[in-house]
């Protein structure tokens, strides 16, 4: 079963347990903007989501992504060393980037952390792909705790 796990953002950062290959160009004819199956205010974990995906997207170093990190997050990217953060902020790239026309198809609410239950088309195996995101509030803010996606639901 081809997988990406990102057990917590941190993770997702540190350590994807697999080599994603380098993303495929989208064909002109295909959208990559999100999809909103369920829909969702602007403020809500739902949204911050797909901003984060964006904000992943122009990200230039892991440091950009701090405000999109939980705290406990960041501080386990940082202690990576220095010369493994760049292969591993590529690595979260691209399984950001391999994963088009993602949409949420459920999502459960538990206080201050949502699940949301996604469904992606995969550009490297041309397949649907199914994962889940937990978004926690901290301090008042949504910030992305973990993702994983798996070719199976």
């Amino acid at each position: 079963m081809r997988s990406y796990a990102v057990r917590s953002f941190v993770a997702a950062a540190l350590a994807v347990s697999i080599a994603v290959p380098a993303a495929a160009q989208l064909p002109a004819t295909q959208s990559a903007a999100p999809r909103q199956a369920v829909s969702a205010p602007a403020d809500s974990a739902q949204a911050f989501y797909f901003r984060y995906r964006i904000a992943l997207s122009t990200a230039m170093a892991m440091a950009d992504l701090k405000p999109w990190m939980t705290t406990r997050g960041y501080t386990s990217a940082m202690k990576v060393p220095a010369e493994k953060q760049p292969a591993m902020f590529a690595t979260l790239k691209q399984m950001n980037a391999s994963i088009a026309r993602v949409e949420v198809l459920d999502r459960v609410n538990n206080r201050d952390t949502v699940v949301l239950r996604l469904k992606g088309f995969d550009r490297q195996s041309n397949g649907t792909m199914f994962g889940a995101a937990v978004v926690v509030r901290e301090r008042g803010n949504w910030k992305l705790g973990r993702e994983s996606w798996q070719d199976r639901p």
